[in-house]
């Protein structure tokens, strides 16, 4: 299967948006809950945080279909998410190196929030050689998460 990470470009923005939305729907409810993802994709900020983000943009396309992304900002990976009928086939693992080689480029630290809940993600950073280095409580959802950092 061909691979390719590239910089997200405008055509990208309605696929990264319906990618964004099936894969919360599918992978968040087990610990956010249905109300909050039914409010948080009813509220338009989903689309909204493509949007505003789209710039700051890597895309992983396999086989001529957009299968996932990540948001970068600074040092931050701000958010990673691979479309969730894609997960589990080494995609957000290539997806994670290839943002990793290229903010290590420019800083000696990185960093990474996950929902502590989010057993799947916060595994998947830990095999990666993430550590997690704080728990918090994060207002905006009522949620605890932790910050995750990964040196050069």
């Amino acid at each position: 299967m061909h691979i390719e990470i590239r910089q997200a470009e405008s055509a990208d923005e309605e696929p990264l948006k319906a990618l964004s939305r099936r894969t919360i729907e599918a992978s968040s409810r087990p610990f956010l809950g249905h109300e909050a993802v039914e409010s948080y994709i009813t509220s338009g900020a989903v689309d909204q945080y493509v949007e505003d983000h789209i710039q700051d943009c890597s895309v992983i396309v396999a086989a001529n279909v957009l299968v996932g992304f990540s948001v970068c900002k600074r040092n931050l990976i701000d958010l990673m998410m691979i479309d969730h009928k894609y997960q589990r086939q080494g995609l957000g693992t290539r997806l994670l190196k290839f943002v990793e080689y290229v903010l290590f480029t420019s800083f000696d630290e990185l960093k990474l929030e996950s929902f502590e809940p989010n057993s799947q993600a916060n595994n998947f950073y830990r095999k990666n050689g993430w550590i997690g280095r704080e728990t918090y409580l994060d207002n905006d959802s009522g949620m605890n998460k932790i910050l995750f950092t990964k040196k050069a």
